[in-house]
C-alpha cells in the first residue's frame, strides 16, 4: 500500500490566478487593438501594434492552454517540500549578503537610473550612457573595469549612431 500512495497524481490542476491574470491580457489587447482598429487602419498606425498584439494574444493562449492542462504532480505542492530547519539555516547563509554592495545593488541601481535621466536632459546622451553602463557593469560586481569602460563606450557609440539615424531632430551629444 505505501508504494500506491508515492504514485503521482494525473489529476489536472489549474492555477486559475495566472489563467485569470492571462485573459486579462488578452482582453487588455483585444480592447487597445479595437480602439486602435476604430480609429484608423492605415498600415503607418498599426505596422507595429497588429503584430505585437497578435504575439501578446498568442503567447498568452499557449500559456493559458498549458496552465490549463497541467497536472498536479507537475505543479507540485502549493506550499514546496517540506524542509527541516537544518536545511532552512543551510539556503538562508547562501542567500545571505556576501560583500556590503549586494545589500545596496538594488537601491544604487534605482539612484543610478534617476542620474541617467537627468544626464539625458543635462548632460548629454552619450556620455550619460557611457556612465550609466559603466557604472552599472561595476556594481554588478565587473572586476576587468577597462573591459566595462571599452564595452560601455562601444555601446553608448553604437547607441548614439542608431538614434540619430531614427531620430529626425538633433539631440545633444558631447563625444559623437
Amino acid at each position: 500500500m505505501g508504494v500506491l500512495m508515492n504514485k503521482a497524481s494525473t489529476k489536472i490542476s489549474s492555477d486559475w490566478g495566472h489563467i485569470g491574470l492571462l485573459a486579462l491580457f488578452i482582453l487588455g489587447t483585444l480592447v487597445f487593438l479595437y480602439d486602435t482598429l476604430s480609429e484608423s487602419f492605415r498600415l503607418e498606425n498599426v505596422i507595429v501594434i497588429l503584430p505585437v498584439s497578435a504575439l501578446v494574444i498568442v503567447l498568452c493562449s499557449v500559456q493559458v492552454i498549458r496552465q490549463v492542462l497541467r497536472t498536479k504532480s507537475q505543479r507540485g505542492d502549493a506550499l514546496g517540500p517540506s524542509l527541516d530547519h537544518k536545511k532552512i539555516e543551510e539556503l538562508a547563509a547562501e542567500i545571505a549578503p556576501k560583500r556590503w554592495i549586494e545589500s545596496v545593488r538594488i537601491p544604487a541601481f534605482m539612484v543610478l537610473l534617476g542620474l541617467y535621466i537627468l544626464g539625458l536632459v543635462y548632460v548629454a546622451f552619450d556620455f550619460s550612457t557611457f556612465l550609466f553602463l559603466f557604472l552599472a557593469l561595476w556594481l554588478q560586481g565587473e572586476k576587468h573595469l577597462l573591459f566595462g569602460a571599452i564595452y560601455a563606450a562601444f555601446l553608448a557609440w553604437a547607441l548614439t549612431l542608431g538614434l540619430s539615424y531614427m531620430v529626425p531632430f538633433p539631440f545633444p551629444t558631447l563625444f559623437f
